[in-house]
């Protein structure tokens, strides 16, 4: 589980060297600016858009769990609607 934005700039960069890509490759994938990867990976803030479009330039996808016990957000509205049905 990733828990900082220095751990995730750090995943993103180990996933772009095996995938062979220089951090332009990326930049051109996403849609960004080079300097753009460059912040991901050194662990700055970044729009999420961005961020997602990095991730997803690299066939990735994000979680996003509760911090307290570790369930994928939304489960309960997914479990609501399923129920409502």
């Amino acid at each position: 589980m990733l828990l900082s934005s220095q751990d995730l700039g750090a995943a993103l960069r180990a996933k772009r060297r095996a995938a062979g890509l220089t951090q332009a490759d990326l930049a051109q994938r996403a849609g960004c600016r080079r300097q753009t990867i460059v912040a991901i990976e050194a662990g700055h803030s970044v729009q999420s858009d961005v961020l997602l479009a990095a991730v997803a330039a690299l066939e990735q996808g994000l979680l996003l769990v509760d911090a307290n016990n570790g369930l994928p957000l939304g489960i309960g509205i997914l479990q609501a609607v399923s129920l409502a049905d």
